[in-house]
């Protein structure tokens, strides 16, 4: 019966290892796509102010 119990133990810590992961994986994404999109806005501002010095 501990057998069972154990596993069930390792079996919930990987589940929740798994999520922890997933979670933090849609944070990166989350962070990186608005770098992207901060990026971007820089290049326009850029591209806007370069336009206006000539």
């Amino acid at each position: 019966m501990q057998e069972v119990e154990y596993m069930t133990a390792v079996s919930q810590q990987s589940s929740a290892g798994t999520e922890e992961l997933l979670a933090t994986m849609e944070q990166y994404m989350t962070s990186n796509s608005k770098a992207q999109q901060l990026a971007a806005i820089a290049d326009t501002l850029r591209i806007a102010l370069a336009k206006f010095q000539y």
